[in-house]
């Protein structure tokens, strides 16, 4: 400084010596400086966050929209027995019988088929020819007898008439009427109505 100010002409070197006085001045009557206010700390909250609340206006929207629908689960089924093939019924056995000779000689058989009540003589069926023949079924059973005794047997016996004789030979069907006990009857005979005898007969062998 000093070797400057020597050098330094002297109207200039009174113009530094002033400033230099005014700086002086102006620092020794400047106030202090203010200190800065530091930034506050940040503040941590200590209390729990709440969870946001939902309307609850709008809730069945919200849940409608979030909820699944659940599978349907299938109702169980009841098992069902399986359906059986009805059983037929059994057959009726057919029922027949060869005719023996009563008051006359006879040839053949018949056939009764008990579930139709249908009455068939064979194709062989042949008797000597009479006055009012009829067929009837009767009670009496006594094949080991007379005629006459066979005849009076008749008589006193369960009857029931199918019909006059259509023919004396050759086949022939005759009809059991409807709801006819068969346990009543004993054998199959050719009468003769005006003298009440048996011309001839077979045995009507029925299930009892």
């Amino acid at each position: 400084m000093d070797c400057e100010t020597h050098s330094m002409p002297t109207h200039i070197l009174r113009v530094f010596l002033a400033a230099s006085a005014v700086a002086c001045v102006l620092a020794a009557c400047a106030p202090p400086p203010t200190p800065v206010a530091g930034l506050p700390a940040p503040s941590v909250s200590t209390e729990a966050v709440q969870p946001a609340s939902i309307s609850t206006e709008a809730m069945p929207e919200l849940i409608g929209v979030m909820t699944v629908a659940p599978e349907a689960t299938p109702e169980p089924t009841e098992a069902r027995p399986e359906a059986t093939e009805a059983m037929p019924e059994p057959a009726i056995a057919q029922i027949s019988g060869a005719f023996v000779k009563e008051e006359v000689s006879v040839t053949g058989s018949y056939t009764l088929d008990p579930a139709t009540g249908e009455l068939v003589f064979s194709n062989d069926f042949g008797v000597v020819a009479g006055p009012d023949l009829f067929v009837v079924l009767s009670g009496a059973s006594d094949l080991s007898v007379d005629y006459r005794a066979f005849s009076d047997m008749v008589v006193h016996s369960a009857k029931i008439t199918l019909g006059p004789l259509a023919r004396t030979n050759g086949s022939q069907t005759y009809h059991v009427p409807e709801g006819t006990d068969l346990a009543q009857f004993n054998t199959v005979v050719i009468w003769c109505e005006s003298f009440s005898v048996a011309f001839a007969a077979a045995p009507l062998a029925n299930e009892r």
